[in-house]
């Protein structure tokens, strides 16, 4: 993967991870106050999120990217809701 690509995926995985725990309390939030409806639609979301995600972490892991591009090792349940 050349430069430019590698740098555009590694802004993505940034962007996403800055959003997963966005929606992560969103969720929480409309849950709470029994919006079940708009609290699936979020769930939804963050799954789709969480997906794209896991797939640009894999694709970085692929190209042998620098360790600095990646989050420090979470601890067990981080990505639970």
């Amino acid at each position: 993967m050349d430069e430019p690509h590698l740098v555009q995926l590694v802004r993505k995985v940034q962007e996403l991870r800055e959003a997963e725990p966005l929606l992560k309390a969103l969720y929480q939030e409309l849950f709470d106050q029994d919006r079940t409806d708009e609290a699936k639609a979020v769930l939804v979301a963050l799954a789709s999120v969480r997906a794209a995600l896991l797939a640009g972490e894999q694709r970085l892991d692929e190209t042998g990217s620098p360790s600095m591009w990646r989050p420090s090792k979470s601890e067990p349940g981080d990505r639970c809701l």
